[in-house]
């Protein structure tokens, strides 16, 4: 599998605690999913979700619809360091979403490790 932007990535224990770094790569293919991520759900002041579509050059399910954005917590990175990366990458297809564009964001940050789940 090619990975077009093999970042670093931080692994981590159970309660978070960062044990190792490894390239994305490495992880997909080592099937580990002890590493971090964050998922922001955007909600418009009229309460609609927004759903985005995945980028054709995804190489896990391109082009398919999604029910947050958000993205991978690069090695050194804080949680919201790299929502705050995130939305910027986003935030540019958002803004010339009409709904989102007119309407105040809320953004209901979600910090992923593992398979535990930290509000």
């Amino acid at each position: 599998m090619m990975i077009q932007d093999d970042e670093i990535l931080d692994i981590v224990d159970e309660i978070d605690y960062v044990i190792g770094q490894n390239k994305r790569s490495e992880i997909y293919r080592q099937r580990l999913c002890n590493f971090r991520v964050v998922n922001a759900f955007v909600i418009n002041s009229l309460g609609q979700l927004w759903i985005p579509r995945r980028s054709a050059h995804k190489s896990i399910f391109p082009l398919c619809l999604d029910v947050s954005m958000g993205g991978y917590v690069e090695t050194g990175e804080t949680y919201e360091d790299a929502l705050q990366r995130e939305l910027k990458e986003e935030f540019n297809f958002m803004k010339s979403n009409q709904i989102v564009a007119q309407s105040t964001i809320k953004i209901i940050l979600l910090k992923v490790f593992g398979y535990r789940l930290m509000i």
